[in-house]
């Protein structure tokens, strides 16, 4: 047994205590600085109280320390009880003093505390809306994102208690200059062996701490596994599937796969704690041992008195506990950093897009340009689209139909600035993609998507997104057909959305969703129209309808319409049938079906199910 206990860790000592320790110190004085800047934008009295809180969580260790000697010391020989009532009261009396200053800053850092964590939510948060939409699905990013926001989930994280360990740490390093100081004069060896040990914990923490950086990324990605079997068993929407098609065994076996590969890991740097935790022990006893037996033979040889034996007594236990507290503020300041690291990480995710100022904007009568595109998925091993060539001319509705996995959705994220091209460029009006900023690329389109995305807001709010003309949205909402049911709502417009949010708001129905989305398109008003399958769920000659109304509402605007059901977008005035990535063929409904390819094939089965 003990000689398992110290290969582990002569082995852990070995593999962590590398030339990246030599990073840790600058990496943590980085992160440190870059917190309390933070901490200054949206609480710079946190700051002073911080800085404060030190030197009177010191000047309070010291009272504790000299108190009791003090007393002893005065009720040596002749006792003045007049004199020795004024030496207690006085120091019971700033030590009540001491101590209220103490609870005010900690209560206000309590309450500080909630504030970082809703600061770093909102930052992070703010990240998430700007960063390159393209990021959001790169498993890459998706980690860092997630590392950012476990850091932040709570204020019981170490990136978010870091005030604390801030104050911990260097009160700490304060009273063991003083306590060194006393212990000094008594012996400068036991002050040695006192740091010694110190230094020993200090080594195993941070072998530790650096095998479970080390894991973090393995930690969180088995974590996030086992919560998406987790939320499956939870999810009503998926309670249908789990009863009808027997999913509950799969489910418990896929959890406990996931569970055993947790359990691996994390047995792992359990074991190594364990090593470590005996090896600490064992330490402890030692310097502990030695400190008393000095001390004792001191006193038995008369070298000092009882006052000084309890002055010295006293120095020695807090002492040790002092350098518990060094070695666990900068374990805990180490974490901190860690996580610190974690969310600028993340926050200083470059973007791929264009987001500074330009002078060029696309303007209006838009035309679409696709030269020699292809984009790869990251981690792919062949391209979704291949060698693409295609024109969106102005004031043109393009269809594009084919079937599943044929690149449809992939080409509207890459024409909507949502994935950069691979290979190739997209140009508007002539001018390459990347030469806009994005924001004003954006503006280029009004999109009705399949999945429908409805904020906790009036209907107004969530058809203007906050830019009410109160004339245009009286347009949008008759041409989307919305006019009767927002009248039967008693504050029309102004009533609120999403019930789970806003007590007594309405809830629409999907089709009723549908029209608000189309409504919030219209009134957008983009120089191109997109949509995105957006009637997937309806009938194929209820869809067939959408989509004529849809084409009556883009004159004089370029349009993109995408669809599995071919009768729905042949009044367009192109049609694109793709097929693995590229273009198979290429022009109007009539000139396809005299062209008798696969786009023709398709119609007339789809065709036999509509008559």
């Amino acid at each position: 047994m003990m000689q398992t206990i110290v290969c582990i860790i002569l082995d852990a000592v070995k593999t962590e205590w590398n030339d990246d320790m030599k990073n840790v110190v600058k990496e943590i004085y980085v992160n440190i600085t870059y917190i309390l800047k933070e901490i200054w934008k949206f609480d710079r009295q946190l700051v002073f109280v911080i800085l404060l809180t030190i030197p009177t969580s010191v000047v309070y260790s010291i009272l504790e320390l000299c108190t009791p000697s003090i007393i002893i010391n005065n009720l040596v020989g002749k006792i003045d009880i007049g004199k020795l009532s004024i030496v207690i009261c006085s120091l019971f009396s700033f030590r009540c003093i001491i101590l209220l200053i103490n609870n005010y800053f900690n209560s206000y850092k309590t309450v500080s505390e909630h504030k970082m964590v809703l600061h770093f939510i909102n930052i992070i948060s703010q990240k998430k809306m700007e960063v390159d939409y393209e990021n959001l699905e790169i498993p890459s990013s998706k980690l860092l994102a997630e590392k950012a926001s476990q850091a932040t989930s709570s204020n019981h994280t170490d990136a978010m208690q870091v005030q604390n360990t801030i104050v911990s740490l260097f009160s700490n390093l304060l009273k063991f200059i003083i306590y060194s100081s006393i212990l000094y004069i008594l012996n400068p060896v036991l002050i040695l062996v006192l740091l010694l040990s110190a230094g020993l914990e200090y080594i195993t923490i941070l072998c530790i701490d650096s095998y479970e950086n080390k894991t973090k990324n393995a930690r969180v990605q088995v974590s996030r596994k086992l919560w998406y079997v987790s939320s499956i068993s939870n999810n009503q929407s998926a309670a249908k599937d789990i009863r009808l098609f027997g999913l509950k065994a799969w489910i418990e076996n896929l959890n406990k796969i996931y569970l055993k590969e947790h359990n691996d890991i994390f047995n792992k740097v359990a074991n190594r704690k364990i090593a470590f935790s005996f090896l600490d022990l064992v330490v402890i006893m030692l310097r502990d041992g030695f400190a008393y037996w000095y001390l004792l033979t001191r006193i038995i040889s008369g070298h000092i008195n009882a006052g000084e034996f309890v002055l010295y007594f006293t120095a020695i236990s807090q002492f040790v506990d002092i350098l518990g507290s060094v070695v666990f503020s900068f374990e805990n300041i180490q974490k901190a950093s860690y996580q610190i690291s974690d969310i600028r990480e993340y926050l200083n995710l470059e973007n791929n897009f264009n987001h500074e100022e330009s002078a060029i904007t696309p303007g209006e009568n838009i035309v679409i340009e696709l030269k020699d595109v292809s984009y790869r998925y990251p981690g792919a091993e062949n391209d979704t689209l291949h060698k693409m060539n295609l024109t969106v001319k102005e004031n043109e509705n393009v269809a594009l139909v084919g079937t599943n996995g044929a690149g449809k959705t992939t080409l509207i994220k890459l024409i909507m600035g949502m994935y950069i091209p691979t290979s190739g460029e997209i140009f508007i009006n002539n001018i390459p993609m990347s030469q806009y900023n994005i924001d004003d690329y954006y503006k280029v389109f009004s999109a009705v998507f399949q999945k429908i995305t409805i904020l906790p807001i009036s209907i107004a709010d969530n058809i203007t997104i906050g830019k009410e003309d109160a004339e245009k949205l009286g347009e949008c909402i008759q041409k989307a057909d919305l006019e009767r049911k927002i009248d039967s709502l008693k504050k029309g417009t102004q009533t609120l959305m999403i019930k789970e949010v806003n007590e007594g708001a309405t809830e629409f129905s999907g089709g009723e969703k549908q029209k608000l989305m189309l409504a919030r398109a219209l009134y957008k008003d983009g120089g191109t129209y997109i949509l995105d399958e957006p009637t997937a769920a309806l009938d194929p000659l209820a869809e067939s309808k959408v989509y004529e109304k849809y084409n009556s509402f883009t004159e004089n605007k370029s349009s993109i319409f995408i669809s599995h059901r071919l009768a729905s977008t042949k009044f367009c005035d192109v049609i694109v049938f793709l097929e693995n990535g590229q273009i198979e063929e290429y022009g109007t409904h009539d000139e396809l079906m005299k062209f008798d390819g696969k786009y023709r094939k398709m119609y007339e089965l789809q065709s036999q199910y509509y008559n």
